[in-house]
């Protein structure tokens, strides 16, 4: 339960390359952080985006209640390596239309051009400062 020895312990998974050993530092998300745990965190999923990102796209790592890991694993890598994996995730989901999560940030973040267009034409309904009602 102390940030320093989970500190240590992310930092260890780096050791050991593979989705599994990501999976494992992103639980350290469930309990509070501070700034040096969130830092080996980041070093952590860096040093695994490959193997972790594979699984991702490939489904064999389960979103559903994982959002806030999903999020920031997302943010943590290089947008490049996300956008394959967040194109792979919305092909066939809606955005939110009230614009709730992290996905208009990471698409605007780490989408390619397809999901930027598709952002723009189907996501959230933006306000019209000309007429405020629509």
């Amino acid at each position: 339960d102390y940030p320093r020895v989970r500190m240590e312990a992310v930092r260890a998974l780096s050791q050991f390359p593979g989705a599994r050993s990501a999976d494992i530092a992103l639980s350290v998300l469930t309990k509070p952080m501070d700034n040096f745990l969130e830092y080996a965190l980041w070093l952590t999923i860096n040093d695994l985006a490959k193997p972790w990102l594979a699984e991702v796209k490939a489904g064999n790592w389960k979103v559903e209640g994982r959002e806030a890991q999903l999020e920031y694993g997302l943010k943590a890598v290089e947008p490049a390596l996300a956008t394959d994996v967040l194109a792979g995730l919305f092909a066939n989901k809606p955005l939110p239309q009230n614009g709730n999560g992290p996905w208009i940030e990471l698409i605007g973040q780490a989408g390619g051009p397809a999901e930027l267009r598709r952002m723009f034409c189907t996501g959230p309904a933006w306000p019209n400062p000309a007429n405020p009602d629509i």
